[in-house]
């Protein structure tokens, strides 16, 4: 693109030289036609820089689900004031789009003042038993731009898993149990998220006493978990549950347990003869140490 640009004082001297030849209205009508050049020449610099600036987008998605949202940010570099619409897809469908306009100051290190180009995108839950399920982010103004882990998996928990675990089929009492391992070291200190009817319910950690994953050689004791079921669940309907291991993305086995409010039921009173059996234990050891 070729461009010519007048200077001020070419302006000012081709103008004074016309209006010497055609007089003073002359000279002004000419004056308008260069000043009019002058912008359409403006306007075409400012075009063409746009056309060769290269575009500088920062996207990344955090490795780690955090209360069931993927989070992340998104700014244009050359252009901080833009916000960017964050989408989430899975085989080219457009399944969720959000602004990226979340306060995020932790990431001051990271992106610009006033530090609000955060996202956070709700995590999908589909049905993973036959193959995984991969989603991808982008950048709604700018698809080609690189998202930096912008590649979300969702897999079963199976043997070459880095993560063993499963959720309890039997509800006990009012709570979901269940258990999740390191694989190849067997710890449990997991960070968790579990989910109900592909709603968010909760945030984890897998440490409680497992005595039974001890004795079956799974993994240390401490790798359980227990979630209080909310009272909005009693309502006589079927629910799903499924348990994600946060970094990973690894969905624990028996996902897609359903209970309902006879399995609510059944779990209060299998958890109310267990209580009254060691109850009953309890007090057979206090009975006995009194006789001693």
């Amino acid at each position: 693109m070729r461009i010519s640009i007048l200077t001020t004082a070419q302006v000012d001297a081709s103008t004074a030289a016309q209006a010497d030849r055609g007089g003073p209205i002359m000279g002004i009508a000419i004056l308008g036609r260069i000043k009019a050049r002058l912008k359409n020449n403006s306007a075409a610099v400012q075009e063409a820089g746009r056309q060769t600036q290269p575009c500088a987008i920062s996207c990344k998605l955090e490795t780690e689900i955090r209360y069931g949202k993927l989070r992340g940010w998104a700014y244009n570099v050359h252009n901080p004031g833009e916000r960017l619409t964050v989408q989430l897809c899975r085989d080219g469908e457009v399944l969720q789009e959000v602004l990226s306009c979340r306060p995020r100051p932790d990431l001051a290190h990271v992106i610009p003042t006033p530090f609000d180009y955060g996202f956070a995108i709700s995590l999908p839950v589909v049905d993973c038993r036959k193959s995984p399920a991969i989603f991808s982010l982008r950048v709604a103004e700018y698809p080609d731009a690189p998202v930096k882990n912008g590649v979300v998996t969702l897999a079963m928990c199976d043997k070459d898993s880095v993560v063993r675990g499963a959720s309890d089929k039997q509800l006990t009492g009012r709570f979901i149990n269940g258990w999740a391992v390191d694989a190849a070291t067997g710890k449990g200190g997991r960070r968790l998220i579990v989910m109900i009817d592909d709603n968010f319910l909760a945030e984890v950690i897998a440490n409680s006493p497992r005595k039974d994953i001890v004795k079956a050689g799974l993994g240390e004791i401490n790798c359980g978990f227990r979630i209080k079921l909310p009272k909005s669940f009693y309502d006589g309907e079927s629910h799903v549950v499924t348990v994600i291991d946060s970094v990973t993305k690894i969905i624990l086995n028996n996902a897609g347990v359903k209970f309902s409010l006879a399995d609510i039921k059944n779990g209060l009173e299998i958890e109310r003869s267990r209580l009254a059996g060691e109850m009953y234990k309890s007090y057979l050891r206090h009975f006995k140490g009194k006789m001693a």
